[in-house]
């Protein structure tokens, strides 16, 4: 059969075989004993299917080693790294290997400030989509354009967001070259942009858009996400703020805890946020709002898209849940897993997917998103322009420009805050 053949034929390198040795090891050894043994548990990798499994692995491994054309491809250390990737991508789309220089680009991120191009994007089919160009960043001026879909990157594809965003990263100054399709006329091209450092604004837009209405556009949800908020909504009540806008729209997520923080801005202390539970039910992690200088009574309107995901599905829904604002948009993008960074090896991390979130109400937000409470549906073409609009011209219904967009969504929200406003007034 295969295995004597590889056995007589096939060696693998000592390197190679200590590693497997390791992995073998390691494994049997995270294996729980029971308790009512009398012997030593034996590791299923000793016999049976897993052993099985495991050696075919190895014979698998041999052959790739020793015979692919590529020598310089087939390392020890390529090819197992290779196979930490490949297994964590079989389990779900967010689960990934990260290299030392991606697990120090999310770090970087997570704390506002990265060294790449200036795009939010999204992984459909294999192609990272731009949802969002920064304001005078280096892809706003080499033309980048929301809606734009990125095939390659410096002439590599990619399977999933985190190998298309690791190829985006890289050194400042140092060009990365796109190819990139442009559905608006249908056209492909190579487009180079230069690397820098993108300062990431987590809260942007503020101002009073109507008598008494506030505005703030929240972008992600970082480290600076709660500062950043405490200014804005102090610099909104000082100019006479009674009902307040937020916009969550294209806003991709980031940390559950800085989300977290920002809900606590408008509960009142010890409200349920968010619940996140894994496997072990006594594990069960609840976030829930923190001490703080808050606005529990002002009417807020949240608005959401299609591309409203993660960290802010969870802020939309703890708002409505709690009965704290209306959402208005569309249904949310339905990312609703926590992935857990777990150092590995010198300077590497496994991203898992170790538990899901669920509402104060116990809504699962994953693959089923949040409605809104008031649907104001767009095309596929309309949100890719107001995305972009977006960028230069945050809380203005019709701003004064050629081709403008009519915000639709947010004439909406004003419209329902005012009639809460007549409503109370009424009542008083």
């Amino acid at each position: 059969g295969l295995m004597p053949f590889m056995l007589n034929h096939l060696k693998l390198t000592r390197s190679a075989l200590r590693i497997c040795l390791t992995v073998l090891l390691m494994l049997s050894a995270a294996l729980p004993l029971c308790a009512q043994e009398k012997k030593p548990a034996q590791s299923p990798f000793q016999s049976g299917p897993a052993y099985k499994s495991m050696m075919e692995f190895l014979n698998a491994l041999a052959l790739i080693r020793t015979t692919y054309v590529d020598a310089d491809k087939v390392t020890d250390e390529k090819l197992f790294k290779a196979a930490l990737r490949g297994l964590l991508h079989e389990l779900d789309a967010y689960s990934d290997y990260e290299s030392s220089e991606t697990f120090k680009a999310t770090r970087e991120e997570t704390t506002g400030e990265i060294a790449g191009i200036g795009v939010v994007v999204t992984c459909r089919n294999r192609t990272l989509e731009i949802m969002e160009v920064r304001k005078d960043s280096p892809a706003a001026k080499a033309g980048l354009k929301a809606g734009d879909l990125i095939l390659e990157i410096d002439g590599k594809t990619f399977d999933n967001m985190s190998g298309g965003v690791r190829l985006l990263r890289g050194e400042v100054g140092d060009s990365v070259r796109l190819k990139v399709y442009r559905s608006a006329n249908d056209t492909t091209s190579e487009i180079t942009v230069e690397r820098a450092v993108i300062r990431l604004s987590s809260v942007t837009g503020a101002k009073i858009i109507a008598p008494g209405v506030g505005y703030l556009r929240i972008m992600q949800f970082g480290t600076r996400t709660a500062s950043e908020l405490d200014q804005a909504l102090a610099q909104l009540d000082q100019q006479g703020m009674k009902q307040l806008v937020i916009d969550l729209r294209n806003n991709p997520g980031g940390l559950v805890i800085a989300a977290g923080d920002a809900c606590s801005r408008f509960l009142t202390p010890g409200k349920r946020i968010v619940s996140l539970e894994g496997r072990n039910a006594k594990e069960k992690q609840v976030i829930v709002a923190k001490p703080c200088k808050s606005y529990p009574d002002l009417p807020v309107a949240v608005l959401i898209n299609e591309n409203t995901a993660s960290a802010a599905e969870i802020m939309t829904a703890c708002l409505q849940d709690h009965k704290r604002a209306v959402a208005i948009g569309e249904r949310t993008f339905g990312k609703g897993v926590v992935q857990t960074l777990i150092p590995f090896g010198e300077k590497e991390a496994l991203r898992i997917t170790t538990a899901k979130y669920y509402t104060p109400a116990r809504r699962v937000i994953q693959d089923n998103g949040i409605e809104p409470d008031v649907a104001v549906p767009l095309s596929t073409a309309r949100n890719f322009a107001l995305a972009a609009q977006l960028n230069f011209h945050p809380g203005e219904i019709r701003p004064k420009i050629p081709n403008a967009v009519r915000d639709i969504q947010l004439e909406r929200a004003m419209e329902i805050l005012k009639a809460v406003r007549l409503f109370k007034d009424g009542k008083q």
